[in-house]
């Protein structure tokens, strides 16, 4: 989530060409689960 330029938090979203990235599963500062859906 460096695209993101921010701290990773539950929740956060980003969208790149055709795919949806969300963030659902945070420990400490670090990213463990990321639901990626295909628009």
């Amino acid at each position: 989530m460096s695209l993101l330029d921010r701290l990773t938090i539950i929740g956060n979203k980003l969208d790149w060409e055709r795919w949806s990235m969300t963030v659902v599963g945070v420990e400490e500062r670090r990213m463990t689960r990321m639901l990626v859906r295909k628009e």
